[in-house]
């Protein structure tokens, strides 16, 4: 058979051909068991040196499995032509063609083997520097020596074997024209190194599978009842993999990343099928350009986007509640990356959450208002509107008593209240009736609940709390059992789990549940064990991936152990300041001199538990916008005055400051406090216990 009279080197030489066109010749020629070692028989070259010399197809994620189907089907990479050369050594002269060189370091050829003119493909980068050799050097660099090499010997390199590993090389290659396993060239004496080969050989063959377009092959095998590749880490990482060279970090590429990148859908769907972890972290870009989120954020968030059928049947399989590090969902970032009405939509009918909110306390409505985006108010407020006319008294209850707060205040494009549009077709359930009457007072009740458990009295929660109230969620997202954690009950979290362990598993805005308070809070309380017990998951993960038992000081450090707890410990006072814009909203009542808004501000704060110290400089600010009373109402709650301001390169201190302007009543109150004249003490503010009532409705 002549390799340059077949239908395969005719599709890589026709320039109207395109990569997916001489994939499929590829696909056909191997399937119909042809000799893939055939040669050329001008220049005794394979039909990679051919696939080589037309490069150009072949440069692009979506156009590169053709050369992974060739190269992993038996032929052997290390064959040179009449001129000395193998694939590699052509291939290094390409500028541009990197995916084509991992694609054969992956698949097993030799970076070590010289050509005729002793000459490795190191060689040529360093002595000839082709065009574009930093670019080649630098992947070629990724795999340098090949596994082949790196596994030999009794001093072998285990970290270099497993990150090599971690690249997706085979475990099997082509010597000489025989396959070869790489385990048994492995010396005697590294029974570590045959283990991690043994780890990984199923998992790499599989993603090389993949990255060959077979996708659709393992589909069919599937749907034959085929084997669920056990063995597979159908999660595993390309930790070699980087966008582009210089401009992108390297970050480790999920499988799936990688499927969707090379628009394969069949693929795609078979990782769907199999349970591929949608929600790992993941970015291509710089953390401060593109942070890391669950992984299929980035179909809207990243670039280059798959097409829609992708995008679709992986969202579809995907959780609606995962959330970014910012504690968003999927939903948050469909507003932000200004994707249409009828995608919000479809996110509505996968199950995703209005009620959710982000680590600032706001739902997705909120967040649609802060970007001034309120095209999108039509389209969630529908969403509120069909679930109360479809009578859907589940999603309902969701909404209230997870804190949703525009649902009685809605209106629809006829202008009927939501009421009005429960009743335009039929008569509603009396049930559906009650909870639209009572939502508001409801909501106002978990606020009392909240503030009850805050004090960590079982006496003053039990008369307040029910079934469906004890898993209500305050704007932290927090339920009462997160509240009694954090105020270190011991008495009211045994209450709560032993009566609502239901609750136990309930996430905060980043994704905690209690037991992730546990650990940092009431840390080796055996507690924790009871709340395991009763069923309580010690698996799942928060918004950076991490579990309850990962909050551990002994897992995760004393710096990040503090960091977290500091964080639990601050969100009510965060959620307060975004919520509230605080800062800017308090220099602006200073300014007018508004010294009822300032005394409501300061009030919340330290309602949330928020350090008033923390904005002590904006003393100065009243000081030169003449509003002393105001500086004096500070002082009096508390804010400390030990605080200095440059002036046009001068330093001054509050009462030089005070003297400098003559804000007398200012100074008399600091020299008072200096004399001791004048006790001031932090106020240490308490929840406020309301006289409570229980709705009969819970």
């Amino acid at each position: 058979m002549s390799l340059r009279r077949s239908k395969l080197y005719q599709s890589i030489y026709d320039p109207s051909h395109t990569a997916i066109d001489v994939w499929k010749q590829c696909f056909d020629y191997i399937n119909n068991k042809k000799d893939i070692n055939i040669r050329d028989e001008e220049n005794g070259g394979t039909i990679l040196h051919a696939l080589v010399e037309n490069d150009d197809k072949f440069r692009s994620a979506v156009s590169i499995p053709a050369i992974y189907l060739v190269a992993s089907s038996g032929l052997d990479l290390n064959v040179k032509d009449k001129e000395g050369n193998t694939c590699l050594h052509y291939v290094v002269r390409k500028k541009g063609a990197y995916r084509f060189m991992v694609a054969l370091l992956r698949c097993g050829a030799d970076p070590l083997i010289e050509n005729s003119a002793g000459q490795t493909i190191e060689d040529i980068l360093k002595t000839e520097m082709p065009d574009g050799w930093k670019e080649m050097i630098h992947w070629y660099n990724k795999f340098n020596p090949g596994l082949y090499h790196a596994v030999q010997g009794e001093k072998a390199d285990k970290r270099l074997i497993e990150r090599l590993l971690k690249s997706w090389c085979r475990t099997s290659v082509i010597r000489d024209g025989v396959e070869l396993n790489l385990k048994d060239i492995i010396h005697k004496s590294r029974s570590d190194v045959k283990r991690i080969l043994e780890e990984y050989a199923d998992t790499n063959e599989f993603a090389i599978g993949m990255l060959s377009g077979k996708g659709f092959i393992l589909k069919r095998w599937l749907d034959s009842g085929g084997e669920t590749f056990a063995k597979v880490d159908l999660n595993t990482k390309d930790v070699s993999y980087q966008l582009s060279y210089k401009n992108y970090p390297e970050v480790p590429q999920p499988l799936l990343v990688a499927a969707w990148t090379m628009n394969d859908f069949e693929g795609v769907d078979v990782l769907m099928r199999l349970g591929a972890d949608t929600s790992v972290l993941y970015t291509h870009e710089n953390e401060d350009i593109n942070p890391p989120k669950p992984a299929f954020f980035q179909l809207i968030c990243g670039t280059p986007k798959p097409d829609d059928n992708i995008i679709q049947r992986i969202v579809l399989g995907s959780d609606m509640t995962a959330r970014d590090l910012e504690g968003q969902t999927i939903l948050f970032k469909a507003i932000e990356t200004n994707q249409s009405d009828q995608f919000i939509q479809a996110l509505f009918r996968y199950g995703a959450d209005i009620s959710q909110r982000d680590c600032n306390g706001r739902t997705v409505r909120d967040y649609a208002e802060y970007l001034k985006k309120t095209k999108y108010f039509h389209v969630i407020d529908h969403h509120v509107m069909q679930i109360v006319r479809n009578f859907d008294i589940e999603s309902l209850e969701k909404l209230i008593f997870g804190g949703y707060d525009h649902i009685v205040d809605l209106t629809d494009e006829k202008g009927l209240n939501i009421m009005q549009a429960a009743m335009e077709k039929k008569t509603p359930p009396k049930e559906l009736v009650d909870l639209l009457q009572k939502a508001k007072p409801l909501q106002e009740h978990m606020k009392k609940l909240v503030k009850a458990a805050d004090y960590g009295s079982i006496s003053k929660v039990k008369p307040l709390i029910s079934r469906k109230l004890a898993a209500s969620q305050d704007k932290c997202g927090r339920t009462v059992l997160h509240r009694a954690v954090l105020a270190r009950s011991r008495d009211l979290v045994e209450f709560l789990i032993d009566n609502y362990p239901h609750i136990m598993d309930i996430q905060d805005n980043l994704g905690r549940t209690a037991l992730h308070y546990m650990s940092l809070l009431m840390e080796g309380d055996c507690l924790a064990d009871v709340m395991i017990l009763k069923g309580a998951s010690k698996s799942i993960k928060d918004a950076a991936r991490r579990t309850p038992l990962d909050y551990q000081c002994d897992r995760c450090g004393k710096k990040t152990f503090l960091t977290l707890k500091q964080e639990i410990e601050g969100m009510d006072m965060n959620v307060y300041l975004a919520r509230t814009n605080f800062e800017k909203n308090l220099r602006r009542s200073i300014r007018k001199g508004d010294m009822k808004k300032v005394s409501e501000l300061i009030k919340g704060l330290q309602t949330s538990n928020g350090n008033i110290n923390r904005f002590a400089k904006v003393l100065f600010d009243c000081l030169d916008y003449n509003q002393q009373d105001i500086v004096l109402f500070f002082i009096h709650a508390g804010m400390r005055t030990d605080v200095f301001k440059e002036y046009k390169s001068r330093v001054l201190s509050l009462t030089e400051r005070a003297i400098e302007l003559n804000s007398n009543n200012v100074v008399q109150l600091l020299m008072d406090i200096k004399e001791g004249k004048i006790q001031i003490k932090p106020k240490v503010p308490k929840p406020a216990m309301p006289d409570f009532t229980l709705y009969g409705l819970v």
